[in-house]
């Protein structure tokens, strides 16, 4: 299993509580915010939790994904969509994102989308809705 972010201290925290429980399996990567830092050609699959609308190179951060993955590895974004009454808004609060501009990301990445869930999760506790969409790499042609 491998355990990426950009931030230091979370990766830190993630690396003690490796040591105290005694998990082996555990790769810790410091990515960088152009470059995920995976290995080439290796990846199953990969989580992107309410960090898809962070992103600020879309495009290049799924190329490298893609590089990374197996041919089939499936990639997971579940992310926050705008408020109903931010729909029509152009300019959001930067903490949210259409099912609709992922996944034609997704597209615009050749990546072929196999789920959407939309909405995931719709009024949570904070009163937002939640948006999975469920990718995978092509597999090459036979």
């Amino acid at each position: 299993m491998i355990a990426e972010d950009i931030r230091r201290l979370p990766l830190v925290f993630l690396w003690v509580r490796t040591i105290l429980k005694g998990e082996h399996n555990i790769h810790i990567v410091h990515g960088w915010i152009s470059d995920p830092r995976l290995p080439v050609a290796q990846v199953d699959e990969v989580l992107i939790m309410n960090t898809y609308h962070e992103l600020a190179d879309t495009q290049s951060i799924l190329a490298y994904l893609s590089s990374s993955f197996v041919p089939g590895g499936r990639l997971v974004i579940a992310d926050r969509e705008p408020k109903p009454a931010s729909i029509g808004v152009t300019e959001l609060s930067g903490h949210e994102i259409a099912a609709a501009s992922v996944a034609n990301d997704l597209r615009s990445a050749n990546f072929q989308i196999v789920k959407v869930e939309d909405p995931l999760v719709e009024n949570d506790a904070d009163r937002e809705t939640w948006l999975m969409i469920v990718a995978r790499k092509p597999l090459p042609p036979s």
